[in-house]
């Protein structure tokens, strides 16, 4: 009798981690997305067998961001908030990676675009961090601003005759350069620099 009970409670002790592990391969037969939004493609098929950690879906959010890869050592002047200019309109930096990879040492800078409009996931796209501004600076291309032994300057047209006039150069941007002091509304710059000798005449000719 004895033997029989130990028996019977042997198997039911069975059943029970039977049952366990029924209920456990029950919750790993529904994988949930981390988040809202809708699929791009499916890498398996209905019914083929997968081990752990196969990819079943390509997932993607309804929010659209913009994964930005900088070099590490531009990275001084970025932190979160931080704005960006993209042919997609402006974004705010929202991300930032904590590992540099790659041969160029590139760390993942992620943006949260503040009107994503008709952005596809996937897209290559122009963008610029912005680690610093400068309010109505006086700007002029690069071309226009020489460089010597005696500093930064720029020439300017006065009649028949160049004017060296110094200046400091600040904040560059897609070509242009914000310089100090600022220059007169009506001053008229020479462009390029290179090759000008201010002590010849001059003949200028207004684009």
């Amino acid at each position: 009798s004895d033997n029989s009970c130990a028996s019977a409670r042997l198997a039911a002790e069975a059943a029970a981690a039977a049952e366990r592990e029924v209920g456990v391969m029950r919750t790993r037969a529904t994988e949930r997305a981390p988040f809202d939004g809708y699929v791009l493609a499916h890498l398996v098929d209905e019914g083929q067998t997968v081990m752990p950690g196969t990819p079943l879906l390509q997932f993607a959010s309804e929010a659209r961001r913009l994964r930005l890869r900088v070099p590490a050592s531009d990275l001084a002047d970025v932190s979160v908030g931080s704005r960006v200019q993209s042919d997609l309109g402006p974004a705010r930096v929202v991300e930032m990676g904590s590992q540099a990879l790659g041969p160029g040492r590139l760390v993942e800078v992620l943006a949260r675009l503040e009107d994503p409009g008709d952005a596809r996931v996937g897209a290559s796209v122009n963008a610029t961090l912005v680690v610093a501004e400068e309010p109505h600076p006086c700007a002029l291309p690069s071309a226009a601003i020489g460089e010597d032994d005696e500093g930064s300057f720029v020439y300017l047209a006065e009649g028949e005759r160049l004017r060296r006039v110094a200046v400091t150069p600040g904040l560059r941007d897609r070509g242009w350069v914000a310089i100090t002091p600022a220059l007169a509304a009506d001053s008229r710059v020479v462009s390029p620099v290179l090759g000008l000798d201010p002590s010849r005449p001059i003949f200028p000719v207004a684009p």
